[in-house]
């Protein structure tokens, strides 16, 4: 018999014997019913316990565990993790680009695909790993790429703390842990959030991140950095990114300088979030002794507001960096086209609507425009030889994403580029993308 039927069975019995009791002409016979009544109770109770301590280990058991400091970082949970330690995850999208004035050159692509997959070894451990191939086709004679974007244990320690450990994205911007093409707009990445921030952005270390009950999120780590030994001048990568192209990406990583980071996230206010953080560190990585810029830092920081105020979502952001004691470093390199800036900046604004709907499908409109700079200061080498900064960029960027799932989506925009470097892909354009995460 389950323990709810045999508790009103004997519930039944006592209010029986309560409505006998003046029938009983022995005392010490009432005496003995209601012992062995209350010993039935006590065992019921056991049994109920038993259950619901069973239970509540079910539910822990499978109960995901927070794998940032930011809770909507962590990406939708598959079914199966309700009955299974292993969840699986991933997103993907596919493009289409054709420049206005070069049609000719239109192009379309498989850009990414990411498989996650995590396993719950207990109710407070867990293991993230997210593998990613882009472009399609990986080989010697091809330009796609296979990489591990991230690989980290989770540890839970109570009081709304955490603790990561391994190859993790670094909480800097908006979209460099939640970067799946259904949560941004815009076929794609905002340009800020790819050549002033890099994108995807991970190192190795371990970090430890909690919540507040007023709302207030914070991320503190120590990981690996940049490796300025890597930056090219011949090349155009440090116009695109100056710290995309010296990302070391836990691929052999030198780590003789290690880097520092901490981030914020208010959401205390409902439809409200605002954030910033920063990320420093030694860059030389105890390069030779006459490597010119044995004491260069990399210093990152940004600060973002999000609001949403009913269908409307508006948002900006800015974000600077700099590398430090490149003048001897430049002085090596004269003569060629991409010298390492010293400062380097970018912001953007961006307005969209969320209020259309026609049936099951939502149609989001928005706009975004962004001012870049790659190279915004050199240091100085001397009167003539200091190179000029370069002009800043202006992006504008019109389109609408076709939601048909809330997972699923279909982008359209066209994007126009001011004081652009066509060697660096920034040309006017028509752009369709089709996402997917899960």
């Amino acid at each position: 018999m389950r323990p709810t039927k045999r508790a009103g069975a004997v519930a039944l019995a006592i209010l029986g014997m309560g409505a006998s009791l003046p029938a009983l002409a022995d005392q010490a016979e009432v005496d003995a019913k209601i012992r062995e009544l209350s010993a039935q109770i006590d065992v019921l109770r056991a049994e109920v316990d038993a259950l619901r301590a069973a239970q509540s280990q079910s539910s822990v058991a499978s109960a995901p565990a927070a794998s940032a400091a930011n809770a909507d970082t962590v990406a939708p949970a598959s079914a199966a993790r309700e009955t299974s330690p292993v969840t699986f995850t991933g997103y993907g999208e596919v493009v289409y680009s054709r420049p206005s004035d070069d049609p000719d050159q239109a192009q379309a692509d498989l850009r990414r695909v990411v498989l996650g997959v995590g396993y719950q070894f207990d109710d407070r451990t867990r293991l993230e790993v997210e593998a990613e191939w882009e472009h399609a086709v990986t080989s010697a004679d091809d330009e796609g790429e296979a990489a591990i974007e991230q690989a980290y244990i989770s540890r839970e320690l109570g009081h709304d703390l955490r603790l990561q450990a391994g190859l993790f994205l670094i909480p800097m911007g908006i979209i460099n842990e939640r970067h799946e093409p259904t949560t941004f707009y815009g076929v794609d990445r905002p340009l800020v959030e790819t050549a002033i921030i890099p994108s995807t952005w991970r190192e190795g270390g371990i970090a430890l991140n909690g919540d507040t009950s007023i709302g207030l999120q914070w991320a503190v780590g120590v990981t690996t950095g940049f490796d300025l030994t890597k930056w090219d001048s011949t090349s155009t990568d440090g116009l695109e990114s100056p710290l995309g192209s010296i990302h070391q990406e836990m691929q052999f990583a030198k780590a003789a300088d290690l880097s520092v980071f901490g981030a914020l996230k208010y959401i205390g206010v409902p439809g409200l979030a605002l954030g910033a953080s920063v990320f420093t560190g030694g860059a030389a990585q105890d390069s030779p002794g006459d490597f010119p810029a044995d004491d260069a830092r990399v210093t990152l920081w940004n600060a973002y507001a999000r609001w949403t105020p009913g269908d409307w979502e508006l948002t900006a952001l800015y974000a600077e960096g700099r590398i430090s004691d490149t003048a001897g470093l430049n002085l090596t390199l004269i003569g060629n086209p991409t010298p390492v800036p010293e400062r380097f900046w970018g912001a953007y604004g961006q307005i969209a609507y969320r209020g259309w709907r026609v049936g099951t499908l939502g149609i989001e409109p928005f706009a975004r425009y962004e001012q870049v700079n790659t190279a915004a200061e050199y240091a100085d080498i001397g009167m003539g030889l200091t190179p000029p900064s370069r002009p800043t960029v202006d992006a504008t960027t019109l389109g609408a994403t076709l939601r048909i799932h809330p997972n699923v989506v279909f982008k359209v925009d066209y994007q126009d580029f001011q004081d652009a470097d066509p060697t660096q892909g920034l040309v006017d354009r028509f752009n369709l993308g089709l996402g997917y995460m899960y």
